[in-house]
């Protein structure tokens, strides 16, 4: 795996630099600080670029930057300690933040003459017209050198430079990433424009282009800020989801344009008076919490005024929703009961409904983009992004072979906050769009926090077809009128086979009420395989028949898809053979904490008793509720995992060893309650040297200790 750089740096530019993704409420605050590792040659581009961002920007220097992370444990250019990704830069009169301000149609003049400054200093640099993946934030690294190619990331900049900023057609098919004639005839107005000769293949005219993009996109000179005011709607007023929302905005005599911009839609204000406007926004199709974005240019089209306004849109009934015309005939008796489901504040941003059904079941409606995750060649399909490694594994399996291969199983990657709902990796899911249903698993969890559903790429090849599916893989995605039904509880944390899933998964669906193409029940591979097991249930009725092959053979399905260890990598000391709590405390201390101080290792020891203390009191919990259980939890305390140098050590030490006695002592003292927690209920922990881990944005920081930082509240 990748090894982190010593280089660490917390300022860019004299600027503070902050993470700003410890939960999904931090993204477009001014974040946290923190350490980011990465080389000295990436640090030094960083300041270079930034420095010359101040110098341009009419804003001068900003007080804050936002980043979501450096170097990652993976084989990408964040894994050689060459990436950066920006999320936001704060002056103290204007908040620049990438997901506002260009995939939600914020400010899209500014963000692409920041993105020009960026593309000066690194040659790969991924916006949001990229991919979905890229919406929230500026990925930037230096494997490519900087120029222009007409390359996908580097055309489609080009484009939303020339629409943005210079206000210039690329032709009808709009900003597509080609770089065909309209685009090239528009490119020459720009650089007439800017008075540039040369070819922008050419890298100093590709630098005078830039450069002229940016000045274009700032305006020279700077900026003083003037006021802007909502008279209505009032902060959080509650509309029906389908009511028209009106807008009354005042405003000084330089401000000459008022849009309005949230995560569905652009209005522009019309005026009324040298300082009145009104504008009223369209239909939404989403609820829950909203939030508008009014922004007032001068006759330049530079920002003048900005004002945020939440407001609630509300639901009293599912019986407005409609299901998309290519879902309804697979949904049978479940299309009757959504009027009586209990209608949710969608946690996923980019949800258009989500109901509970009365059986506790998940039904919402939403876009689905593509997750490579798992793939042995996620690395080549997507190498700033694709990661070989899944949440979802197979517990008694190594190397690759252990993770959910994108390219052969239906899954689907949820945002992280899928633990308010209840849902556990493992469960089974139907996924319906255009006329066809696949069965799929939750496997792993999406990239943009709380925004998007990814299917991996078997799902989408089986629901959009195999001629259908693009060349680009890591571009692919549905964008509207995906179903997913979601059986929380239905797969108790186990891999399964494609087989396994869709049969389980039909099986779901028919109790449910709803219906499907064919009335075979179990597929004939699974008949022809397990004949044994078919045998001897065939007296049995159909409940019990289906009850029994869910409980012995899908398990067995999964069974003969796990690899075991060698038994060459068997440590001579077994689990069995540990005697005690005292003993197993003590090897996950030392196999956890063993370089870390006395109050480290008494930390580590107090998370095990938290979970304990914390299972006990519910009655059980998945992650066991004996410190035995906790401890050896399949991936939990990393040391144990079947496949991790550090198990052979910690099973084979012994007394004789001081740092162990050590933990022996601690262990006791700890269970014995003779040393009180450092670290009050945490129950969970990371290491500095690693990006902060999914559940560190639903978990509340409760200390750091040496190299460990502790939370609590973790779901």
């Amino acid at each position: 795996m990748a090894t982190r750089p010593s280089n660490y740096f917390t300022r860019i530019a004299d600027v503070p630099v902050h993470y700003d993704r410890l939960s999904s409420r931090d993204y477009g605050t001014r974040g946290v600080s923190t350490r980011f590792y990465a080389t000295t040659e990436a640090e030094r581009k960083l300041d270079q670029c930034f420095f010359e961002l101040w110098d341009l920007c009419p804003y001068g220097k900003a007080e804050v930057i936002t980043s979501a992370g450096t170097w990652v444990n993976k084989r990408s250019y964040h894994g050689k300690g060459r990436a950066f990704d920006l999320d936001g830069i704060f002056w103290s009169d204007r908040t620049f933040v990438t997901l506002w301000d260009g995939h939600q149609r914020g400010d899209r003049r500014f963000y692409f003459g920041v993105e020009a400054i960026l593309r000066k200093h690194f040659g790969t640099v991924l916006n949001y017209l990229y991919d979905a993946a890229h919406r929230d934030h500026f990925h930037l690294d230096d494997g490519t050198s900087v120029g222009f190619k007409s390359v996908d990331s580097r055309v489609l900049f080009l484009q939303g430079a020339l629409v943005h900023v210079f206000g210039i057609s690329v032709g009808s098919s709009g900003i597509d990433g080609k770089y065909g004639r309209d685009t090239k005839s528009a490119l020459q107005q720009a650089l007439s424009h800017l008075s540039i000769t040369g070819n922008i293949s050419n890298r100093s005219v590709w630098l005078q282009f830039l450069t002229g993009i940016a000045n274009t996109a700032f305006g020279s000179g700077s900026i003083s800020r003037r006021e802007i005011a909502i008279v209505k709607p009032t902060s959080r007023q509650e509309f029906s989801q389908h009511e028209s929302i009106e807008f009354e905005i005042t405003g000084d005599s330089n401000i000459q344009t008022i849009t309005i911009v949230s995560d569905e839609s652009e209005t522009v204000a019309q005026r009324e008076s040298s300082s009145k406007w009104s504008a009223r926004d369209a239909q939404s199709l989403k609820f829950g919490e909203k939030t508008f974005r009014i922004r007032g240019f001068d006759k330049n089209n530079r920002l003048l005024a900005e004002s945020l306004v939440d407001i609630i849109l509300r639901r009293s009934s599912a019986e407005d929703y409609t299901p998309p015309e290519g879902v309804v005939k697979f949904l049978g008796d479940i299309r009757y009961g959504l009027d009586k489901a209990t209608q949710m504040s969608a946690p996923f941003v980019d949800c258009k409904i989500m109901l509970e059904l009365e059986g506790g079941q998940f039904y919402f409606d939403s876009e689905m983009t593509v997750t490579i995750d798992g793939s042995p060649k996620a690395p080549e399909i997507d190498p700033c992004c694709g990661l070989t490694e899944t949440l979802l594994r197979y517990p008694n399996s190594i190397g690759q072979k252990q993770y959910i291969n994108s390219e052969d199983v239906p899954y689907i990657a949820l945002p992280d906050n899928y633990g308010e709902l209840g849902i556990f990796l493992g469960d089974i899911v139907a996924v319906i769009y255009d006329e066809q249903i696949e069965f799929a698993i939750f496997a792993n969890v999406s990239r943009c926090s709380n925004k998007l559903v990814s299917g991996s790429i078997a799902l989408l090849q089986s629901l959009l077809g195999n001629n259908d599916f693009p060349s680009d893989i890591s571009t692919t995605g549905i964008t509207e009128d995906v179903v997913y039904i979601i059986f929380p509880g239905s797969g108790n944390n186990t891999p399964q086979s494609p087989e396994a899933i869709r049969y389980k998964g039909r099986l779901l669906l028919k109790q449910l009420g709803g219906q499907l193409p064919g009335d075979d029940l179990v597929p004939e591979t699974i008949r022809r395989e397990y004949s044994d097991v078919f045998k001897q249930l065939s007296g049995q009725s159909l409940e019990k028949l289906e009850e029994n092959i869910i409980n012995q053979t899908l398990r067995e399905v999964v069974l003969k898809e796990q690899e075991t260890l060698p038994e060459s990598l068997t440590p001579e000391i077994t689990l069995e053979s540990l005697a005690n709590d005292i003993d197993i405390l003590a090897r996950t201390i030392y196999g956890e904490a063993r370089g870390e101080s006395d109050q480290g290792k008494e930390a580590v020891a107090w998370s095990v008793i938290n979970r304990v203390n914390y299972a006990q009191a519910r009655g059980g919990y998945w992650w066991g509720n004996t410190i035995r259980d906790v401890c050896l939890k399949p991936w939990q305390y990393s040391c144990w995992n079947r496949n991790n140098p550090n198990r052979p050590v910690i099973l084979n030490v012994t007394a004789s060893n001081s740092v162990f006695a050590r933990c022996l002592k601690i262990a006791e003292d700890v269970i014995a309650r003779r040393i009180s927690t450092p670290v009050d209920d945490a129950t969970h922990y990371y290491a500095d040297y690693i990006s902060p881990p999914f559940w560190v944005r639903s978990g509340t920081f409760v200390i750091k200790i040496g190299v460990h930082l502790f939370y609590k509240d973790v779901p």
